[in-house]
């Protein structure tokens, strides 16, 4: 595969693996996107070979596939040693991996189910990856614990093209900046800093590059999702079978 792109790539492939006690700053060279097409194209091909498997075992209109990204990519742009040579692409988007602008959380889900999702149609309905959980079990008619909160929801509803209430979305991390918490419902989303103290206010309707911070002009907005987030945090917290 990166034979594929040697055009694209200057020199030789060298792997270098993170984690590493000694860095290896001999073989932390600019290389070009090369690795990263091959990266693509890899993965594109073996889950190719996991559709045709389900096809061939007669199971492929039994088997709901969900495809899906953890979240942002890393840019061009490093950050960190073990990124050099990666160059995803955030569509656009403000920010990247290790930051909660839309460039690091809002990613790419695609989600055949047949008999039930249309093929080729789209939702911009906000989701969170804690709702496969949910979704999941209930096309499985398992049983979701009810003997404890659940974060997430059922999103059934759009796959087979209705639409799911409106609820906030939350996302809390260690971030590469000061903002370390976020928090969105419907257009309106919050970023918060570790001190919890809000920081920048978007309107992701009219503004989903997160260009213009409304925090002064939307004051009674900011405060509604900033106790929207402690609420929802102070669950966290009490909740009787967190680990200890």
């Amino acid at each position: 595969y990166n034979q594929m792109y040697a055009d694209f790539t200057n020199g030789p492939v060298i792997p270098i693996q993170s984690g590493l006690e000694d860095i290896p700053k001999d073989k932390l060279v600019p290389r070009g996107p090369g690795e990263y097409y091959a990266n693509i194209s890899y993965l594109d091909a073996q889950l190719g070979r996991v559709l045709e498997w389900l096809k061939t075992g007669g199971v492929e209109e039994d088997t709901v596939v969900v495809f899906a990204s953890d979240n942002g990519p890393v840019t061009s742009e490093w950050l960190q040693w073990f990124e050099v040579n990666a160059y995803g692409s955030t569509g656009g988007y403000r920010g990247r991996k290790h930051f909660l602008y839309e460039g690091g959380i809002r990613v790419p889900a695609i989600i055949r189910y047949p008999g039930v999702t249309q093929p080729d149609s789209e939702s911009d309905a906000p989701v969170i990856g804690m709702d496969l959980f949910v979704t999941l079990a209930n096309i499985g008619d398992a049983n979701v614990p009810e003997d404890r909160p659940v974060d997430g929801i059922d999103i059934g509803p759009i796959l087979s093209g209705g639409q799911i209430p409106d609820r906030p979305l939350f996302w809390a991390m260690s971030s590469m900046s000061d903002l370390e918490f976020a928090i969105r419902k419907g257009p309106w989303k919050l970023l918060l800093d570790e001190q919890r103290q809000p920081r920048e206010l978007y309107n992701l309707s009219d503004d989903p590059l997160e260009f213009f911070n409304l925090l002064n002009e939307e004051q009674q907005q900011a405060q509604h999702l900033t106790d929207s987030l402690a609420a929802i945090l102070e669950s966290i917290r009490t909740d009787p079978v967190r680990p200890q």
